[in-house]
């Protein structure tokens, strides 16, 4: 029996096609762009008035299917932190962003030149993240301690527009480096940990990877007490000093509360973080 003419048809599209699909790791089928470099420096003075001076540093690869005249990003949301003095450079070159008509939390950076398909270049963006006055809404720092959460603080680059785009994904690992008075504590998502001291500064680097999702950072001049049992270590910061007394009861009430999210969630295991 003759195979009918369509499914003959089918075998020769499948046939043709099957290599695309099976190379789809490797190739790109719409605009886009790689990440292959990413570092983000954090540097907190203490002022007055305190503020966070943030570094972020990318190297790129355009790896899509055309060349790409822009590139859209997303800056420290305005509700919720004070950004002010945002530069941006391209190779060296000073671009102004442009507030996106279609979504206006995100910024068109209109670049110089068409990037290149295969063409790589290099962007820096740095900004002040300053403390707000009394009353307002936005993320505040004290001179002694700051905290910047998991996510909207930093810079996020956002994938290219189009069918099958992409861009944006940060490298399997990267580097956050944190610089902050001597004599604070500092307490950071991340694997790996480096600290040096320098004068009147402690630097502090911690490598990023994947599960770590979004950095945060935690730091200030704590009072590190451990609590807890032999079988459950619990760190409890404070800024002032605390009563043993206290801290007693702290601690059982924290061991009984553990002790019920892992008999209802099963065991807890420790998540990418570092401290120094």
């Amino acid at each position: 029996m003759k195979c009918p003419f369509y499914l003959r048809a089918l075998t020769l599209v499948f046939t043709l096609t099957s290599p695309i699909f099976f190379s789809g790791c490797a190739a790109s089928f719409g605009p886009g762009y790689t990440i292959d470099k990413q570092e983000i420096d954090v540097h907190f003075e203490p002022g007055p008035p305190p503020h966070i001076f943030v570094k972020s540093n990318y190297e790129l690869t355009n790896t899509g299917t055309k060349p790409l005249s822009v590139l859209e990003l997303r800056l420290p949301g305005r509700r919720r932190f004070q950004a002010e003095g945002v530069k941006v450079d391209w190779d060296g070159q000073s671009l102004t962003g442009e507030q996106s008509k279609d979504y206006p939390r995100n910024t068109i950076l209109t670049l110089p030149g068409n990037w290149a398909i295969s063409g790589h270049h290099s962007l820096h963006i740095a900004m002040d993240l300053e403390t707000s006055a009394e009353g307002e809404s936005h993320l505040r720092f004290a001179p002694d301690a700051f905290f910047l959460p998991a996510e909207g603080w930093a810079p996020e680059l956002l994938p290219s527009r189009g069918l099958f785009a992409t861009g944006g994904t940060p490298p399997l690992k990267w580097n956050l480096t944190v610089h902050v008075p001597k004599d604070f504590i500092v307490h950071t998502s991340g694997r790996k940990i480096k600290n040096s001291k320098r004068g009147e500064e402690l630097t502090v680097r911690a490598t990023q990877q994947i599960v770590d999702i979004y950095p945060y950072v935690i730091a200030g001049r704590y009072v590190t007490k451990q609590i807890g049992s032999v079988h459950q270590k619990i760190y409890l910061w404070t800024r002032q000093p605390q009563d043993a007394g206290d801290l007693r009861a702290v601690s059982d009430s924290l061991e009984k509360t553990l002790a019920t999210y892992n008999s209802v969630f099963g065991g807890w295991s420790e998540v990418g973080r570092a401290s120094c």
